[in-house]
């Protein structure tokens, strides 16, 4: 997570380690979409980027209106 208040986007960077495996090489926050979406297209232009993930990022401490009762399986 990014602790800035109004960072609401995050790019996920991903390079291959030694061993050939897709590893997280870095993040970056962003608070409008057109920009994250820029950065995004401009890493994966990078040849070493194999892949750069664009989630959003939501507040878990607020409760949602209504939430539907988990089913919990009895054995």
């Amino acid at each position: 997570m990014t602790r800035h208040p109004r960072h609401k986007l995050r790019v996920v960077v991903f390079q291959l380690d030694d061993e050939g495996r897709q590893r997280i090489s870095a993040s970056y926050g962003f608070t409008h979409l057109s920009a994250a979406v820029a950065f995004q297209a401009n890493v994966l232009a990078r040849s070493s980027v194999v892949r750069a993930d664009l989630m959003l990022l939501l507040n878990s401490s607020s409760k949602p209106a209504a939430v539907a009762p988990m089913l919990v399986p009895t054995p």
